[in-house]
């Protein structure tokens, strides 16, 4: 969320481009494969809300699993 908020720093679309690169192989399909297409999808009313927000805020983590060694 930090580099959406920051799409243009350091450089155009590093926030959008940082989403892409953890984004799934089928998550990426289904944009259309491409970072150009990702960068298109992006733009559309309820994506587009969150890059250059001014703010976010995490109402919740779900529940919490303990780890294992």
């Amino acid at each position: 969320m930090d580099g959406l908020l920051n799409n243009e720093k350091p450089w155009a679309n590093a926030g959008l481009e940082l989403c892409w690169d953890y984004s799934s192989d089928r998550n990426r399909a289904a944009q259309g494969g491409s970072f150009d297409e990702f960068i298109t999808y992006a733009s559309n009313p309820t994506f587009s809300t969150m890059v250059d927000a001014k703010e976010y805020s995490i109402e919740s983590v779900g529940a919490y699993i303990p780890g294992t060694n």
